[in-house]
């Protein structure tokens, strides 16, 4: 029985999504505790990959589950009951065979929250707390508006190469501040690896007042390879959505 699964998780405890020898990954705890319901291994293939550090509302896996299944709803509970308590699943449907949570997605939604201001202490693995200093809101709004719509991202990620050329659209970038936090909204067809935080990281650094906008300019786009060495924390990101033809779960 093939199976699609919504999990949300905590990144902080985690050296991120994919398993990992000797190191504690989200993966590793879906896999351990579906292949305990099942007394047979069961392996997942994840949407995409988070770093460590990083959170999610609505990472999406799939799997071939041995045993039948009599109710999705009751099979969600028990596998909560024996997950740890910082990884969540949220829903579970049926999928035909065909279907995998990476290949059949066509885009994904992140949401970047971070603080100049006060500390939040409740709110630490999904908040990152760049210290209290001066911040030109406007400069940082207009940098990060800059990779809005379909460009060359070479220089925003370490990844070495890429089929589609490093090409991807971000659709327009939401915005928003309250109680002392900003939060960025950013969807795209695809993103690469650390590419988020490359791109918030080179905002941050024109809202602090220590390059110019004009840096980012040069280096989207260009034909020559040399990546900006500007990453924002990763406990500011969390992956809020991943996108799909239909509402997979509705």
């Amino acid at each position: 029985m093939k199976i699609a699964a919504k999990v949300s998780y905590l990144g902080c405890h985690y050296a991120g999504f994919q398993r990992q020898k000797n190191k504690v990954s989200v993966q590793g705890e879906l896999e351990r505790t579906l292949s305990q319901l099942a007394s047979k291994e069961v392996l997942i293939h994840g949407a995409g990959r988070t770093d460590a550090g990083v959170s999610a509302l609505g990472q999406v896996v799939s799997f071939d589950y041995p045993k039948p299944i009599k109710s999705l709803e009751d099979f969600r509970f028990h596998w909560n009951m024996i997950l740890p308590e910082d990884i969540s699943v949220v829903k579970v449907v049926s999928v035909g065979d065909d279907f995998d949570a990476r290949h059949s997605c066509i885009g994904k939604r992140y949401r970047y929250r971070f603080s100049v201001e006060e500390k939040h202490p409740l709110e630490n693995g999904t908040l990152a707390f760049l210290g209290k200093r001066s911040f030109d809101e406007k400069s940082f709004f207009d940098a990060i508006r800059l990779f809005e719509g379909e460009h060359n991202f070479q220089n925003f990620t370490t990844k070495d190469q890429d089929i589609d050329g490093f090409v991807r659209k971000i659709e327009p970038i939401q915005f928003q501040k309250e109680n002392g936090v900003y939060s960025l909204v950013l969807e795209s067809n695809g993103f690469m690896t650390y590419q988020i935080r490359f791109m918030v990281g080179s905002a941050l650094k024109v809202g602090f007042g220590k390059i110019e906008s004009s840096i980012i300019k040069t280096h989207l786009d260009s034909t020559a390879r040399h990546i900006l060495p500007y990453k924002a924390p990763a406990e500011g990101l969390i992956l809020e959505e991943v996108l799909y033809g239909s509402d997979l779960f509705a």
